[in-house]
């Protein structure tokens, strides 16, 4: 057996006690498809959280799956905490700034409906998530941007470390329209 039908074999054990154990959210029903932009929530701490959706683009163009960390505007120095946590840039050095990245490690596969069935168009493993933009509400860590056609889609999202530092960070995924800066 070689190396890839040994990780497949194993994430279908892992699936299979994410869901008798409840790790798993989806968002399918039989004739209902999200469409974009739609967020999911997601389970930071404990590996094995992992998210499976299906959904239609309209139009061609570039999309992203991102990762959005949610602090507690209220609360003083809350949003420093979850920067903090999820390794937001750090001036290490005069003038130098070091992105440290959250301390996960995720998987996320997207398919496109083909004649056939399924087919995979990325499946990409994340180590250490980066920030690429903050606001007002949350901190975000792109995870994977995409060029996709009219159709329907399906996105995977597999945490693959435990991350108990991150227990209290609520987060979500999101999946939209890329966007490229100004």
């Amino acid at each position: 057996m070689n190396g890839c039908a040994e990780v497949d074999v194993s994430r279908r054990k892992l699936i299979v006690g994410m869901v008798a154990f409840g790790f798993f959210v989806g968002c399918k029903k039989e004739s209902e498809l999200k469409t974009i932009p739609f967020w999911l929530p997601f389970n930071l701490d404990k590996s094995g959280s992992f998210l499976e959706c299906e959904f239609s683009i309209e139009k061609k163009g570039f999309y992203d799956v991102s990762l959005e960390y949610f602090f507690d505007k209220k609360i003083p120095g809350d949003r420093g905490r979850v920067w903090g946590l999820v390794g937001g840039p750090i001036e290490e050095v005069i003038g130098k700034r070091i992105n440290r990245g959250a301390p996960l490690l995720i998987n996320v596969e997207m398919d496109r409906v083909v004649d056939t069935g399924w087919e995979s168009i990325s499946n990409k493993s994340v180590d250490r998530p980066r920030l690429s933009s903050w606001g007002a509400d949350t901190l975000d860590a792109t995870l994977v941007v995409v060029e996709l056609e009219p159709g329907v889609y399906r996105v995977k999202v597999l945490n693959m470390l435990d991350a108990p530092d991150l227990a209290h960070v609520r987060a979500q995924i999101l999946v939209s329209k890329a966007y490229f800066g100004k």
